[in-house]
């Protein structure tokens, strides 16, 4: 389970999360993905962005990480950011809020989704399976 290639991106500020869907678009092509699961994964990566951006601004911290792992049969994405955990859950009902669907929208893009966390951070790991890889 070794990966071939790890990036890593420091967000300071809104402005930033530009650069990680630039990253993003970037790795998952190197990575062998089309162009329309790039797009997607850009996507998921500025939902999660967003969500830790809001959380550090909300909650007096300075920055957050956003990281990307090449495997030979997928893409993982993570996002760490200081903070205690929260839950994520698949809801069947649509939400017509104006806030709330970026991690359903991350969920149904990704192929998992999982929260990783200590007493300091709390990381959501994104992963993305290439099409015709056998598991």
């Amino acid at each position: 389970m070794n990966h071939t290639d790890v990036r890593k991106y420091t967000i300071t500020k809104k402005l930033d999360i530009c650069q990680v869907l630039d990253i993003t678009g970037e790795v998952a092509r190197s990575a062998g993905f089309t162009s329309k699961e790039s797009l997607l994964l850009c996507l998921a990566a500025e939902e999660a962005c967003t969500n830790a951006y809001e959380y550090i601004t909300q909650n007096g911290q300075e920055n957050f990480h956003m990281y990307w792992m090449i495997f030979p049969d997928r893409l993982v994405m993570e996002v760490t950011e200081p903070g205690d955990c929260f839950s994520i859950t698949l809801r069947q009902e649509t939400n017509d809020q104006s806030r709330g669907r970026g991690i359903q929208l991350i969920l149904n893009i990704m192929d998992e989704v999982r929260l990783n966390f200590t007493k300091s951070s709390l990381s959501v790991v994104m992963e993305k399976r290439k099409v015709g890889i056998p598991i």
